[in-house]
């Protein structure tokens, strides 16, 4: 029988699986492909620190053609939208408590979806090798049989001291790093970790086996008897835990995990039969291992943890590290010393350190959700660092950095000293419009929400656009409004053609430097292109090339258009055609969580590109309203034809930009920033939390 801190998870098969064998590679990867029709292969990638922009180019290509994602909870959502709209997307982290997913889980995730034949990236924070966890995964995966492949990813451990201006060696400093876990609180008498949240125990149906009784009782479980003969020795005798309807597959195969190793074996399901109340429910997946309310439900041909010990596992049922951190013999280790995961335990690390011999004038940081916009970095000494972190905000997950390297930050800090280093930007452009102003926003330094107020969608009279792709031969111009138009233009064109060259001799027009910049892009040269979208210089760009009079005009827009070009060249005697191409309606949905993170928590600027999409922002968030909520909210608009939209609500924008141009755009709020800090006004944004506690300790 395998030891008390065995994993044992079953695989069910087809239901017309053959007999047992034990550790049967070959015959598991064969059944692999009778249930999936093919084996699929799972990507453990790590998805860096919180940046988004650190993510590895190998990341980014697996997660475009990805079918199923599981992502851990301190991921960047903002890596999701690199995933394709059909891929399935899968919540996987342990640090939200409302909906925390045990590891025992996950790896019951990882094989189910791999078994069905499906490309799965598992997003892992920071490195999946380092404090990751990703070696018990891959454990899993080789002991199925199912192909895997690790991509590395940026640490925390080196990144975000880097992002708070401590490098971790320096010639002058450290010439060596020790990287340890803080989970656990040390024992000051012996220096070593001990469990620092109680046990928990799962509350699961259980099969025990071979007893002569058969009953099912709530939580004392099913009794069957007798056992099927192919049932391996070695699982004779043992209590499973169950709770997923696979359990009447007529035939699995047991993955056994644990320290004594991976092993695969095959058998027939024993309870079959006996487990026929089971049959057609969707049960909660509790793997064994504790759970709570949001872990996934698997059904049909998932994967079965049979039976997992009640001991050494955590409040949100991960097993405690085996090996515990020497803390006593870390103070005899020269160089940087850093710890992940060790905030609640500051105190007793610390005082653990100076006992066994450490400085207590040794300099300590701690950087919490470094390389983010939000990042917050104190600095003390190992006898003050617990003090500063009770008196600050300052919260998971953090990277502490012990040793004389901490004092190079008063020079070499260049993240927290940007211009809009503090300040969160709501961007309610589309993602792929939004780039060069988030782009230009990060640069700076701020933390940048993605709220798309608006997306567009096929328009649903493809009728007319037909019509018009039909004729368009017979139209001297062909003007476009924006890039995304475009777009869809030519998704309909080569619907129709399949030569560039019929798009007929007309001259080409484009509503802005952005859609002109498309149109080259489809290496077509525009004749005219507006340097705004405003009425009369669109006009003026398009009579600057010849008279309009008895030309015939096609212009290409949304179901929503607010200017009034159509109107203006028909009183010049031009012939206007006004196709619809594409359909406006408001976004609801939320994938980078900038929504929901806008309504909770407020940002403080608010920028908009169209009056559409403040239109679409308004009916969704009610902007008044969120105004009232946090005041110090401020609203920024792209161009001043975007005002209309702000003056039937009742707001005035702080700051304007010139269409298109994200550069103008941050300038904008550079220049509203200074004018609010220059007339004396109150700064909606608080003092730095670095700045506050380190005058908090001055006066102290």
């Amino acid at each position: 029988m395998p030891g008390e801190k065995d994993h044992l998870l079953s695989l069910p098969l087809s239901s017309k699986g053959g007999e047992g064998n034990a550790t049967a590679t070959s015959e598991h990867r064969d059944a692999c492909k009778k249930q999936s029709g093919a084996r699929g292969c799972v990507y453990l990638v790590g998805a860096g620190p919180g940046d988004a922009g650190l993510l590895t180019l190998r990341g980014k290509e697996l997660l475009e053609r990805a079918e199923v994602v599981i992502y851990d909870g301190l991921v960047s959502r903002e890596l999701l939208r690199f995933a394709p709209p059909s891929a399935e997307i899968i919540y996987g982290g342990k640090h939200d408590r409302t909906r925390c997913v045990s590891q025992a889980e996950l790896n019951s995730l990882l094989l189910a979806k791999a078994l069905e034949g499906k490309r799965v990236v598992r997003l892992k924070g920071g490195d999946p090798f380092v404090f990751g966890r990703g070696g018990e995964e891959a454990e899993v995966l080789a002991a199925a049989g199912i192909p895997f492949e690790v991509v590395p990813g940026v640490s925390s451990v080196h990144s975000v001291p880097c992002y708070a201006g401590i490098p971790l060696t320096h010639r002058h400093y450290a010439s060596s790093v020790t990287v340890v876990t803080g989970h656990d609180a040390p024992l000051l008498e012996v220096g070593r970790a001990v469990p620092s949240a109680p046990s928990e125990v799962a509350r699961t149906r259980t099969l025990r086996t071979p007893e002569p009784q058969a009953g099912v009782g709530a939580d004392q479980g099913t009794d069957a008897s007798p056992l099927s003969p192919s049932l391996p020795r070695n699982l004779q005798n043992t209590t499973f835990a169950t709770s997923c309807a696979t359990a009447c597959c007529e035939e699995w195969l047991i993955l056994t995990t644990g320290p004594s190793g991976s092993r695969v074996q095959s058998a027939k399901n024993p309870f079959r039969g006996v487990l026929s109340p089971l049959q057609g429910e969707r049960v909660p997946f509790r793997a064994g291992e504790g759970s709570s309310a949001g872990s996934p439900s698997f059904h049909g041909s998932g994967v079965l943890t049979l039976r997992t010990s009640a001991d050494d596992r955590g409040a949100v049922g991960t097993p405690r590290p085996t090996h515990a951190v020497d803390w006593a013999g870390l103070t005899k280790v020269p160089g940087t010393l850093v710890v992940l995961m060790g905030l609640r335990n500051i105190q007793a690390i610390a005082s653990t350190l100076i006992s066994h011999g450490r400085s207590p004038d040794t300099p300590v940081a701690i950087v919490s959700r470094g390389t983010t916009g939000r990042q917050q970095t104190i600095v003390g000494t190992l006898d003050t660092i617990a003090e500063l972190a009770s008196r600050s905000d300052i919260s998971p997950p953090a990277v502490t950095v012990i040793g004389e390297v901490v004092d190079l930050r008063e020079q070499l800090d260049w993240f927290e000293q940007r211009p809009l280093f503090g300040r969160r930007v709501a961007v309610t452009q589309r993602s792929d419009l939004a780039r060069p102003l988030v782009s230009a926003l990060r640069e700076q330094g701020a933390e940048v929400l993605e709220v798309p107020a608006t997306r567009w969608v096929p328009h649903p009279d493809r009728a007319r656009l037909d019509r018009a792709l039909g004729s368009l031969a017979s139209y001297d111009w062909i003007l476009f409004t924006n890039p995304l138009g475009i777009e869809f233009f030519f998704e309909g064109f080569f619907q129709i053609h399949n030569d560039l060259r019929q798009l007929g001799p007309a001259r080409l027009g484009a509503y802005g430097p952005r859609t002109g910049q498309k149109l080259r892009e489809w290496r077509l040269q525009p004749a005219a292109v507006a340097p705004d979208h405003k009425t009369p210089l669109i006009m003026k760009a398009i009579t600057k090339c010849r008279s309009v009079r008895g030309q015939r005009f096609l212009v290409l827009r949304g179901d929503s258009a607010f200017e009034k070009v159509p109107e203006a060249l028909a009183e010049l005697g031009a012939m206007v055609d006004v196709v619809p191409c594409y359909a406006v309606e408001p976004e609801t949905e939320d994938l980078t969580g900038g929504a929901a993170a806008l309504v909770e928590e407020g940002a403080d600027w608010i920028v908009f590109a169209s009056g559409l999409a403040i239109e679409h922002f308004h009916q969704r968030f009610d902007l008044p309203g969120l105004l009232a909520r946090f005041p110090g909210t401020r609203l920024a608009i792209a161009s001043p034809t975007v005002q209309w939209a702000l003056d039937r609500l009742g707001l005035t924008p702080a700051a304007i930009g010139k269409p298109d141009d994200a550069e103008d755009m941050v300038n904008a709020i550079f220049r509203a920033e200074s004018a609010a800090h220059d007339a004396a006004t109150p700064d909606p944004q608080p003092l730095r939390l670095s700045t506050a506690v380190a005058l908090q300790a001055s006066v102290g």
